[in-house]
């Protein structure tokens, strides 16, 4: 088992190795894992039961609130390259890439911008699914998860696109 730095929730070595998962893997405590990054970057599972991959609409709906300055240092390209055609994420990766096409990736994701969005990804979840839910402890975790998000990357939207959408640290 795997812990992810985010989280320290446990995670297969799928993480580490990209293998395709078990079904006894995809299981593992999906609400644990919903409530990380599923409730930003992936569609609720009222609509979607398959929550293994990230949803690249949402992934570009994220990115775009950024209102930041640019990062004072370039880790990554601002433009960061789409997955080999043959990795389980290259279609949500192109996928978020064309939602991103007009948008100017040299930003970061301010505090204010991430939380802006998980109030309005609420929201849209109860709009589209009357059985949605999320009491005060599973709002205080899903911040805590932003809030982490933020600092491990800075903000940086292009490491956060990678991250995001490849499930993987970017590279530098």
């Amino acid at each position: 088992m795997y812990m992810t730095a985010l989280s320290m929730i446990p995670l297969s070595p799928y993480v580490v190795h990209k293998t395709p998962p078990s079904p006894d893997q995809l299981r593992l405590s999906p609400h644990l894992k919903s409530s990380l990054w599923n409730n930003n970057t992936g569609p609720d599972s009222h609509l979607r039961p398959d929550q293994s991959m990230p949803d690249g609409q949402l992934i570009a709906s994220l990115l775009k609130c950024a209102t930041g300055r640019p990062p004072r240092i370039h880790a990554t390209p601002i433009d960061p390259p789409l997955p080999p055609i043959e990795s389980p994420y290259f279609g949500v990766a192109r996928q978020a890439a064309k939602a991103l096409a007009d948008f100017d990736m040299d930003r970061t994701l301010t505090p204010r911008d991430f939380a802006r969005r998980l109030e309005s990804r609420r929201r849209e979840c109860r709009r589209d699914n009357g059985q949605y839910s999320i009491d005060l402890k599973h709002k205080i975790i899903n911040s805590a998860n932003a809030a982490q998000l933020l600092h491990v990357f800075g903000g940086v939207v292009p490491d956060l696109f990678t991250f995001l959408t490849e499930e993987r640290l970017p590279e530098g």
